[in-house]
């Protein structure tokens, strides 16, 4: 575990320049930022599995958030572009909480 300390402070860090220094405008902002997050996560992911640092079950369960979060926030672009605001806020949120998921996933939760 203390060898891979200092690979998920980088994660981490990589995870936090995806964070928007101004706030979301709407709904809309909000789930690209979120994609970006899940973007980065994707590659934290690969880059762990890469080096042996997750187990497989780890990289699999990494891979199949990574896609319902992906799946969450296609369907919310959809709502938000139907004019559904109250259904693409909720699968914002889905996104968010599977984020927390692989934050637990790549050893970011303490």
């Amino acid at each position: 575990m203390t060898r891979l300390r200092p690979f998920i402070a980088a994660v981490l860090v990589a995870l936090a320049a995806c964070v928007p220094l101004t706030a979301p405008r709407d709904t809309n902002d909000a789930l690209a930022y979120a994609e970006g997050q899940v973007q980065g996560v994707v590659r934290a992911c690969a880059r762990l599995n890469d080096e042996r640092r997750i187990s497989l079950e780890s990289a699999a369960r990494c891979k199949t958030a990574t896609d319902q979060a992906f799946a969450a926030i296609d369907i919310g672009r959809g709502a938000f572009a139907a004019g559904d605001i109250t259904q693409a806020q909720a699968q914002l949120e889905l996104a968010r909480t599977l984020l927390l998921e692989l934050e637990k996933i790549t050893g970011g939760q303490k």
